[in-house]
């Protein structure tokens, strides 16, 4: 009897491993901001990667969410960028000479949306119900980094600001 309580908490056990491994992460994105990613996506949408076309490795391009505040709003920026990169107009202050420094943040994570990468980068720590950061993958892929020496495109798209 005893060895058949050991094996039910056992096997238990393994069902709630398994489950907690093969459980799918999924990103919250609260409704405004699904709709707001959707709609920008549709607007700017990735082409076609260069690689195919000239047989040179690019980065693959994504999309990317910087949050900041100002005040008392939470502000953000949607950007299609042809590579991973923290630098945002969020992220600049201007110094004593009048020159404007930009900072680099380092990305909080991925995830995918409607088969596109988005690079989520909170460098403000201001993210709070627009997503939830800890549904993030946080390793990017190299195929979204740009590496010295390789080459590089340029997206003439804008970036769109929201508060919050």
């Amino acid at each position: 009897m005893a060895t058949i309580n050991k094996m039910k908490k056992i096997f238990l056990l393994f069902i709630i491993l398994y489950s907690s491994c093969t459980k799918n992460k999924e990103i919250i994105l609260d409704e405004k901001l699904k709709k707001e990613l959707s709609e920008y996506i549709l607007k700017n949408p990735i082409v076609k990667k260069n690689s195919e076309l000239l047989d040179v490795k690019f980065p693959y391009p994504s999309y990317h969410i910087y949050f900041n505040n100002k005040s008392s709003d939470t502000i953000l920026e949607l950007k299609l960028s042809p590579f991973v990169n923290g630098f945002s107009e969020f992220y600049t202050e201007y110094n004593s000479e009048g020159e404007k420094l930009y900072f680099d943040y380092t990305p909080n994570g991925f995830f995918i949306y409607e088969g596109n990468p988005v690079i989520v980068i909170n460098g403000a720590n201001k993210i709070n119900k627009q997503i939830n950061i800890n549904g993030l993958t946080k390793k990017i892929p190299d195929s979204l980094k740009w590496e010295l020496g390789m080459p590089n495109i340029h997206l003439n798209v804008k970036s769109e600001y929201y508060i919050k």
